[in-house]
C-alpha cells in the first residue's frame, strides 16, 4: 500500500518551504510496512490541479495526505473543512492572483472532515 504525501515548493519569502522538505526526507521510506511517496507541488495555479491528479492516478495511493504552510503558527494544524475557492493574499509564483475562484466549478462549496 502505498501513502502519497504533497507539500509546496518555495514561495513569497519562504526560500524553503518546511513542506517540502518533509515530504522529501520521507520519500521513499517505508513505514509500518508502507510505502511513502513525497511529491512538491509547484506554487503555480495554471500548474497544480495536474501536480496533484497525476500521481495520484499513476500511484493509486490507499492514503493521501497534503501539506500546506501556515506562517505564523508555531504547531502542525490540520484543516477541519475544504473550501471548494481560491481565495488568494498573494500572487502564486507565476504571477497570477486569484480571488473568489472555485476550484472544481460542479463540486459543492465545501467539504468537513473528521481529523
Amino acid at each position: 500500500m502505498t501513502v502519497l504525501l504533497f507539500g509546496f515548493g518555495p514561495f513569497l519569502d519562504f526560500d524553503e518551504n518546511p513542506t517540502e522538505l518533509v515530504v522529501r526526507s520521507l520519500n521513499g521510506l517505508k513505514v509500518a510496512g508502507h510505502d511513502v511517496a513525497g511529491v512538491t507541488l509547484p506554487v503555480d495555479y495554471s500548474l497544480i490541479e495536474e501536480a496533484i491528479v497525476s500521481p495520484i492516478r499513476t500511484m493509486k495511493p490507499a492514503l493521501v495526505l497534503g501539506f500546506g504552510l501556515a506562517a505564523g503558527r508555531d504547531k502542525i494544524t490540520p484543516e477541519k473543512v475544504a473550501v471548494n475557492y481560491v481565495n488568494s493574499k498573494a500572487k502564486d509564483n507565476s504571477g497570477r492572483e486569484l480571488r473568489g475562484v472555485p476550484v472544481d466549478v460542479d463540486g459543492q462549496a465545501g467539504r468537513v472532515t473528521n481529523l
